[in-house]
């Protein structure tokens, strides 16, 4: 009988450190907003934008980081950020993790905007920066910030 009992906390014990495991897991490693395009390289997404007359959104993350994390959990998560991102612009997430030595590509589209902090949030429009944000910013900030991207910048004509 003793036996029977020794074996069945080891099972709960076991089944208590798997689920403690997967809890931990889910928690600290967000998913990424289901408005990111996946498997999109970035050319095609600038080009795209442009196509569209929008601008493209580059947000720069380097991962596992507290404060990408945080911003992809919190302001990159709220619906009105989602919402605007879906329909004013052309999002890209770059995992800037990837960008050293052995990955050429990457270093350089860091090099080519001086991507230096992370979270950082790029507009482009026709290849030019438009706008930068750059840290750990608010829902409410993002927001705005989107809203200013809706409209193509007006170019006197001359």
């Amino acid at each position: 009988m003793e036996s029977k009992v020794n074996f069945l906390f080891a099972v709960l014990a076991v089944i208590l450190i798997a689920t403690v495991a997967m809890l931990t897991y889910s928690c600290s490693s967000p998913s990424i907003p289901a408005y990111f395009p996946k498997k999109v390289l970035l050319a095609d997404a600038i080009t795209q934008a442009d196509q569209a007359g929008r601008a493209v959104v580059i947000v720069f993350v380097v991962r596992p980081s507290e404060p990408c994390e945080s911003f992809l959990r919190g302001a990159m998560s709220s619906r009105r950020v989602a919402r605007l991102m879906e329909s004013a612009v052309q999002p890209y997430l770059f995992d800037a993790t990837k960008a050293d030595s052995a990955n050429v590509e990457a270093a350089a589209v860091l090099d080519r905007f001086a991507i230096t902090e992370y979270p950082t949030v790029l507009a482009v429009r026709k290849g030019q920066e438009q706008a930068r944000l750059v840290g750990e910013v608010s829902a409410k900030e993002l927001e705005a910030w989107l809203k200013k991207l809706e409209t193509p910048p007006v170019t006197p004509a001359g």
